[in-house]
């Protein structure tokens, strides 16, 4: 693969596994019900590792005021609306609760993205913290980023970089670009009166706009504050090496041992995402397998609007939720197949196989 600098990307092998570890914004109610009853009832010894992560990820979480994440995830049918924090933190556990369920199939990856909250999961998969590290990582940031709430919002622009910059130019000062999804999808944020200046422009011929359901103005300038705090409350942290390459849609190369990874962790959640240009450097696709792990596709759709030919995978969303024992089936020949050292059948773990 050719690239105009080094991310990390071109280490890839072609036919590698790549995990997309997604950031916040889908509902995790119930997001892994249908694969713990498909677990327990086909291959049950795999869910006893899922439920002590469950377990370290509660534990954790409840001394610092959080949780349970288990009572949301495994839910029977949809609970009233979470508390402040839980459903970044759950969605945070269904990743790595995934992870290891991945892991331990057999299927395990060589590259790693992690978008925004994604990437607290993404380094524990890697090996640079343990589950009770990223889990009190992710409290912290709760716990910080609690006074920003209510006062921005994020939206979504079906727009690309160049007309989302000219509309916010036009709009409010305040307003800034805080992810690079892909070629019509760019997500903004700001305080809570530059978004509303900007979703008034609904109604004016503007690109189309959406407002996502986060309770604060991700990824923006003005949350330079958080970072600091963040740092000075997990300064007793010490990473470990990376056994698996992580490639940081902030920095838009692949971390290394010599990087401070707490910081890079916090930053992938305050300052822009550059995730279209990141999923472009694996053009060609070739025989990799992209893997959401994680509630929804949002990672899969935005990587197939660049790379169409891709092959991937979403465990947990609606279309694969009521055929779960198929995907454990096809997981297990899968990981058999590329432990083997041969490219797999790309297409036994596609969308359309789910």
């Amino acid at each position: 693969m050719t690239t105009s600098r080094s991310t990390g990307i071109e280490r890839a092998s072609h036919d590698a596994t790549v995990f997309l570890f997604p950031g916040q914004g889908n509902d995790p109610r119930g997001a892994l019900t249908g694969l713990r009853r498909a677990i327990v009832q086909h291959r049950p010894t795999l869910w006893d590792k899922a439920d002590q992560v469950l377990d370290d990820i509660d534990r954790t979480a409840a001394a610092h005021g959080y949780g349970p994440t288990r009572a949301v995830l495994l839910a029977a049918r949809p609970t009233a609306d979470l508390d402040y924090g839980m459903p970044q933190l759950a969605q945070f556990a269904a990743s790595t609760v995934l992870s290891h369920l991945l892991q331990d199939s057999g299927l395990r990856p060589q590259t790693i993205v992690g978008q925004s909250l994604g990437e607290y999961s993404a380094l524990i998969c890697a090996g640079a913290f343990t589950v009770a590290e990223g889990t009190r990582m992710v409290c912290v940031m709760n716990t910080h980023y609690r006074e920003f709430v209510g006062r921005g919002a994020m939206v979504l622009v079906r727009a690309d970089e160049e007309a989302t910059r000219t509309l916010l130019t036009a709009t409010h000062p305040d307003l800034a670009v805080s992810c690079l999804n892909a070629p019509q999808q760019t997500i903004v944020s700001g305080p809570t009166e530059a978004i509303a200046a900007l979703l008034a422009r609904n109604a004016s011929g503007a690109p189309r706009l959406h407002r996502l359901p986060l309770p604060y103005a991700s990824h923006h300038p003005s949350l330079r504050k958080v970072l600091d705090l963040f740092l000075d409350d997990t300064s007793d942290l010490r990473q470990r090496p990376l056994r698996i390459p992580v490639i940081s849609p902030t920095l838009r190369r692949a971390y290394t041992d010599a990087d401070d990874l707490r910081e890079g962790i916090i930053e992938n959640t305050i300052k822009p995402i550059y995730l279209m240009e990141t999923l472009h450097g694996f053009d060609p696709p070739g025989q990799r397998l992209f893997v959401e792990v994680g509630i929804g596709d949002s990672l899969i759709r935005c990587l197939k609007t660049l790379l169409p030919a891709a092959h991937t995978c979403t465990p947990l969303t609606p279309q694969s939720n009521g055929n779960q024992t198929n995907f454990l089936t096809r997981l297990a020949n899968e990981a058999q197949i590329r432990a083997a050292d041969g490219p797999g059948d790309p297409g036994l773990l596609a969308n359309d196989h789910l």
